[in-house]
Parts: structure tokens; sequence; C-alpha cells
């Protein structure tokens, strides 16, 4: 590890700023620009190639559908596409989240330990990921038998708006409870269930907080795929599949970031733990 220029950020018992938070965020994003962009870049490229020579080789061109309207061809190879994509988006993430807090404590890593720190913690990741799918099927299928069951008893059909909107309050109540579980399984070590509990107990009464921040992100993810999307009005299919790659590259990588800042300042001002303190967990 080398150090680098910044200065370390290691306020203790701050307070939990939408505004700090994001400040932060741009901060330790665009001081790693470079880094971060030519980390995704490289890690997005192969799963671009792959995609690419499928449709190439008219994998998904109608004349391949099947009797039911689609091959099981086609259906495997998109299972197979979306997990690759998802692979590296953790990859992604992992690595980006690991070199934040390495850069807002004072020190910078390598692509290569970016690399090694998502290999090593892509499995938890996975199970982090199985568990909330299942926590969100749940939720809607309890909303779904709760609906059914008011409907056919009581007859009231606008039930179903209303269990609709509160599932969904609930699924994105669970997201942000959520959000930071990868951050504690990588620097605090521990499993995948513990890490979801951390992560729900550190979130607590900064939810909407939370959501204000991620909202923002949001839409400054929408504004960069608007803005590349009207410059690739401009040129062919190529401009618009380059517009797509960069809008992903930034998405990730910065939603990356914006996570890790999240946690680190849930730390400081919940428990009074800086980042350097944090980051020990790396040496």
């Amino acid at each position: 590890m080398a150090d680098n220029n910044s200065i370390p950020i290691d306020s203790i018992n701050k307070t939990f700023r939408i505004g700090s938070v994001l400040s932060e965020s741009f901060d330790a994003y665009f001081g790693n620009f470079i880094k971060f962009f030519v980390f995704t870049l490289i890690l997005f490229i192969p799963v671009t190639g792959i995609v690419g020579g499928l449709i190439y080789a008219g994998l998904f061109e109608r004349g391949n559908s099947g009797s039911l309207g689609i091959s099981p061809v086609i259906v495997a190879a998109g299972f197979i596409i979306a997990f690759l994509y998802m692979l590296t988006a953790y990859l992604i993430q992992i690595g980006v989240v690991s070199a934040t807090i390495e850069y807002n404590s004072g020190r910078a890593i390598s692509f290569s330990t970016m690399f090694e720190r998502g290999v090593e913690n892509i499995a938890g990741a996975l199970g982090i990921t199985i568990i909330l799918v299942v926590a969100m099927v749940g939720v809607l299928v309890g909303a779904s038998l709760v609906t059914n069951v008011i409907v056919s008893s009581m007859g009231i059909g606008l039930v179903g708006i209303f269990t609709g909107v509160l599932a969904f309050i609930i699924m994105v109540a669970i997201m942000i409870g959520a959000s930071i579980a990868i951050p504690v399984f990588i620097t605090e070590q521990k499993g995948v269930f513990k890490s979801l509990k951390r992560s729900f107990h550190l979130s607590k009464g900064r939810k909407w907080e939370m959501l204000a921040i991620f909202m923002v992100a949001g839409i400054l993810y929408t504004i960069v795929a608007v803005i590349l999307q009207l410059l690739s009005g401009f040129g062919g299919a190529i401009a618009v599949f380059v517009s797509q790659m960069l809008t992903y590259v930034f998405s990730t990588s910065f939603s990356a970031v914006v996570v890790a800042v999240v946690y680190t300042n849930l730390r400081a001002s919940k428990e009074g733990v800086g980042t350097s303190e944090i980051a020990k967990v790396f040496e």
C-alpha cells in the first residue's frame, strides 16, 4: 500500500448528515476517478465481450425461438449473462468499497488488491443477496395472500392497492436497512446473517437520511445516463453501446463509494469509530 495525499476522515462522534456524506462521496470518487473508472471498465469488458459475441453469433435472433416462443438455450444464456453481470458488479463494489475506506484513512490500494478483496468477499455478497431476494419474495407473497384473503372474505377491492403500497414500503425499508451489509461483511469480518443484522442496527434511526442520500445518487445516475444517451444520438449503434457502458461504469463505481461513505459515517456518528480504525482490518 502506498500513502496518498488525502486527509484521513476520522471525525469521531460526528453527526450523520446528508450533505457531509454526499460531499465526502464526491471527494472520494473524483479523488480516485481514473482508478475507479479503469478498474470498473477492466472488469466490465470481459462480460461485455461475451454478450457481444453471443449477439454477433445470432443467439438471440427471433429465428432461434422454440415452439413456446423462446428457446431454452436463450433462457439459459440469459441467466448466465445476468449471473456474470452480477458477479462483475460485486467484484467492482467490494473493490471500490475497500479502496474508498482506504483512501479516506489516508492510504491507497492497487488494482490487484481491489480485485483480490472482491474475490475474497464475493461469496458473502452473494449470500447477502440471496437472503434479500428471499425476503423480498416473502413480502410480495405475503401481500398477495393477505389481499386474496381480505378480498374473498370482505369483498374490498381497494385493499390490493393498500397492501401493494405497504409491501413496497417494507421492501424499501429492507433494502435501506441492508444497504451497508457488504461493507460490514468486508471490514468487520462477520458472517452473512450477522452482517445483515449489523447493517440494520447501524441504519436504525437513520433510514430517512440514507434514503435521501441514495435518491440523490439515483438522480445523479439518471442525469448522467440521459446526457450520455443524448450524446449517443449523434452516433450509431456503437455510440449507444459506449454510452450504456459508461453509464454502467459510473453508476456501479459511484454507488459503491456512496455505500462505503454511508457506512463509515454511521460508525463515526454512532460508535465514535474513525475511518483509520475501520481500515486497520486491511493491514
